[in-house]
């Protein structure tokens, strides 16, 4: 857009500029962002605000994504967006999204019964989600997220004599992949393949 002309007859969110007293309160807001070093005279252009709403921005994501991830992945996406995301985030035009809106989500994610392991993924797909928008040129920065720690439950592996009362429980007709599985360490999935 460098050294083109832009006419400027609407605001970020496609309210059409109706007075004067309007546009030279817009005049002020982007000489603001000018001299802050964030103007971008894209966003001025007439587009329709509401794909920019993070209820509809999402399901581009989510159309996309369905294509990129597992189904099992995709299905844990969705449901993070749709129950979690959504609910918050409904109404705000996803370039305006701050580390203040990060922060009061975390802060809302902390305040429910949820382990610091949950509240991380949900994070995690927000801020995959914001990503993809800065990726698209939507947006020109991902904001700032909180670090969230949690401690990996350390992996009980089963000794030898409880591996042997639980093949005796198991019926005659499971007991081969079973072994199999015993025996190579494979996953359940990958077991469930081979059968």
């Amino acid at each position: 857009m460098k050294g083109k002309r832009i006419r400027i007859y609407s605001t970020k969110f496609g309210e059409l500029l109706t007075s004067y007293e309007q546009a030279r309160r817009l005049q002020e807001i982007i000489i603001y962002e000018i001299e802050a070093g964030t103007f971008d005279p894209s966003k001025y252009i007439k587009r329709d605000f509401k794909e920019f709403l993070f209820e509809n921005y999402i399901q581009k994501w989510l159309t996309f994504s369905e294509t990129k991830l597992k189904p099992s992945s995709f299905k844990d996406r969705k449901r993070i967006a749709l129950n979690t995301l959504i609910p918050f985030f409904k109404g705000v035009d996803i370039r305006e999204i701050t580390s203040a809106h990060i922060q009061d989500f975390y802060l809302l994610l902390r305040k429910r019964n949820i382990s610091q392991k949950t509240v991380w993924n949900i994070l995690s797909e927000l801020k995959a989600f914001l990503n993809f928008a800065k990726k698209r040129e939507d947006i020109e920065r991902v904001p700032i997220f909180p670090e969230v720690k949690f401690e990996e439950k350390p992996i009980v592996w089963l000794n030898q004599e409880m591996q042997r009362k639980i093949m005796e429980a198991i019926p005659e007709e499971h007991k081969s992949i079973s072994t199999f599985r015993i025996t190579y360490g494979c996953r359940p999935g990958e077991a469930r393949v081979l059968m």
